[in-house]
C-alpha cells in the first residue's frame, strides 16, 4: 500500500488539490484562447473535440467520485462564462500587441520623403 492509499484521498484544500486545479484552469484558458485565436472552421472542430473530451472526464468525475459529486453541473455554468472572459483577455492582449508593434515600427522608421522632385 502506498502514502496516498493509506492517507485516503486530499482533505479539500490541501496543496496537492490546489495544484491540480490550477492545472485544469491552465488548460481551460490554453484551450480558449489558443483556438479562439486561430479562429479557423478546422480549429473549431478540433476545439470542439477537446472541450467534449474534458467534459466527458468532468462527467465521468461527478460519476464515481463521491468528492466531486455536483462538479458537472458546476462545470456547465462556469465555462460558457470562462470562455467569453478568457476570449475578451486574449483580443485585448493582441490588440494591445498591436499597438505596441505599430508605435515601435513608427518610432524607428524616419518619415517617408516625398517623391516630388521640383
Amino acid at each position: 500500500m502506498d502514502r496516498q492509499e493509506a492517507e485516503g484521498p486530499p482533505h479539500r484544500g490541501s496543496s496537492g488539490q490546489k495544484v491540480e486545479c490550477q492545472k485544469i484552469e491552465t488548460t481551460f484558458r490554453n484551450v480558449f484562447s489558443v483556438f479562439d485565436y486561430i479562429n479557423d472552421a478546422t480549429a473549431e472542430i478540433v476545439e470542439r473535440k477537446a472541450l467534449n473530451a474534458i467534459t466527458q472526464e468532468i462527467t465521468n468525475m461527478d460519476s464515481h467520485m463521491p468528492e466531486l459529486k455536483g462538479i458537472k453541473t458546476i462545470f456547465d455554468e462556469f465555462t460558457p462564462a470562462y470562455k467569453v472572459a478568457v476570449v475578451e483577455k486574449a483580443q485585448l492582449f493582441v490588440q494591445e500587441v498591436g499597438i505596441q508593434v505599430k508605435k515601435t515600427v513608427t518610432d524607428k522608421v524616419p518619415m517617408p520623403m516625398s517623391l516630388h522632385i521640383e
